[in-house]
């Protein structure tokens, strides 16, 4: 890497609403902290959950950990939880990932040299998706509904019109000049009843910087759960329907 890459603050931020996906958020994790450049600190930004936030604080996998700082967030949705662990992170850098995405083990790596490249303020990876069930599998071109690299994406490092929620980065003082992300956009305590919330924030940022502030980096590999039940019919539709 770069001397500013060796020399700028990497954080990471988390949003989870759920129980349910406690296991997958401490396999997330996991995978931070066994990468080859290790963030100055996690925050993992609780949505509308009191209860879920003590649990998380108390798990030696997930709160008890040195550098993770577990937030009961004030607010309502992924946006604003996005919005918490980057005014909490403290870093030059802050990292974006789901709870259900595994990072390769050079993912914030990757993230950063592409971060320091001359006028980029946002950054995305590569997602990859990770079936539950091999009998149900979607078409390259379909993977932007699971929130995964699709076939169409750009395949080489460059200048982009957003990145892949799941998986993205900002130098921190540049989201926040922005305003952060918009609440009235993104999922609400783990419902698709809106979404775009990476591509309003795109759009704002693409607006201050120029067209080429939001760089690609298909070296930033991440692995995105694929529960069964989201390559079914029903899912696919309403998540069209969500998307507009």
């Amino acid at each position: 890497m770069t001397d500013e890459a060796d020399r700028v603050t990497v954080g990471v931020g988390i949003p989870t609403c759920s129980y349910e996906r406690a296991e997958d958020l401490a396999t997330c994790l996991e995978g931070i902290n066994s990468g080859s450049r290790r963030p100055a600190r996690i925050v993992v930004s609780v949505d509308s959950n009191p209860l879920l936030a003590r649990h998380l604080a108390r798990r030696p996998d997930v709160g008890q950990q040195a550098d993770v700082v577990v937030v009961d967030g004030a607010g309502v949705g992924v946006s604003e939880a996005r919005n918490e662990a980057a005014a909490a992170v403290g870093t030059d850098i802050v990292l974006f990932i789901d709870d259900d995405v595994r990072p390769h083990q050079r993912w914030v790596e990757g993230m950063v040299s592409a971060l320091v490249q001359p006028g980029v303020v946002a950054a995305g990876g590569r997602v990859l998706p990770v079936y539950e069930s091999p009998r149900r599998r979607l078409p390259p071109e379909l993977l932007w509904l699971v929130g995964c690299t699709y076939a169409g994406h750009a395949d080489g490092p460059g200048p982009i019109s957003r990145p892949i929620g799941a998986a993205m980065g900002f130098w921190r003082d540049r989201l926040l000049e922005v305003g952060g992300f918009n609440a009235r956009f993104g999922p609400r305590r783990g419902r698709k009843a809106s979404s775009n919330e990476e591509l309003e924030l795109a759009v704002r940022l693409r607006e201050a910087y120029g067209d080429e502030a939001i760089r690609y980096q298909p070296h930033a590999i991440v692995f995105h759960k694929v529960p069964e039940q989201r390559c079914t019919w029903r899912y696919l539709t309403q998540r069209c329907w969500v998307e507009g």
